[in-house]
């Protein structure tokens, strides 16, 4: 059996006699050429989980290549068109053979953020190389959507003094508005069921970007 490329001969001799035993030979010869067969694999890419909280969370992504060739073959290369070379992130790794029928499987973890909620897709492309350095190249993606986070916040209101007079006197009222939530909020509207639009009132603004775990606080 020949698994390498390339012609192959073989020749038979034959020798006979008659019944006064005089030999006689001839020989033959045949050729077969084994034709190179390049190599071909398929290439299977998962994401998980595949929708993560737009403020980011981990993906597990997990690489598959298949020898789908008659002959094993070496993985050469496994590149992510997003992370770059998978060879040494997680447990990735190249240059190993792939045995015919049977596969190889490798995952990494990444953190993926997406404000604007735009899907987030990745590309890996493997190559396998078989015993004549014949390249076998597939590709596979998977793709990561994203969760809208809605804002929160939590308003706080003092009076000082909390006591007057029945003849009236000055109060100061102060409100804080805290950024509970898990992203950046701008301030919008800011009103008093008593005083109405407090925007322009003391030092009360509206407009206002308030931070992550951060708090915005004015008074009138």
């Amino acid at each position: 059996t020949h698994t390498d490329a390339g012609t192959y001969s073989n020749t038979a001799t034959v020798t006979v006699m008659d019944d006064e035993e005089n030999p006689a030979s001839d020989t033959a010869s045949a050729q077969v050429t084994v034709a190179d067969v390049p190599p071909t694999i398929t290439v299977a890419k998962t994401a998980n989980p595949s929708v993560v909280p737009e403020t980011g969370g981990e993906v597990t992504y997990s690489v598959t290549v298949t020898n789908t060739s008659a002959e094993p073959v070496t993985l050469g290369s496994l590149i992510d068109d997003r992370f770059g070379h998978l060879s040494g992130q997680g447990t990735c790794t190249t240059g190993g053979d792939i045995a015919v029928a049977t596969s190889y499987t490798c995952s990494f973890t990444k953190t993926l953020t997406s404000p604007s909620l735009t899907p987030h897709t990745n590309v890996v492309t493997a190559t396998a190389y078989d015993d004549e350095e014949n390249p076998a190249t597939e590709t596979a993606e998977a793709t990561v959507w994203f969760d809208d986070e809605p804002p929160a916040i939590e308003v706080t209101k003092t009076a000082s003094p909390t006591t007057l007079p029945e003849t009236g006197g000055d109060v100061t009222y102060t409100v804080v508005v805290a950024n509970t939530g898990s992203e950046d909020v701008t301030l919008q509207s800011l009103t008093d069921s008593v005083f109405g639009d407090l925007n322009g009132q003391g030092t009360c603004a509206t407009g206002v970007a308030i931070a992550e775990d951060d708090s915005y606080s004015c008074e009138f």
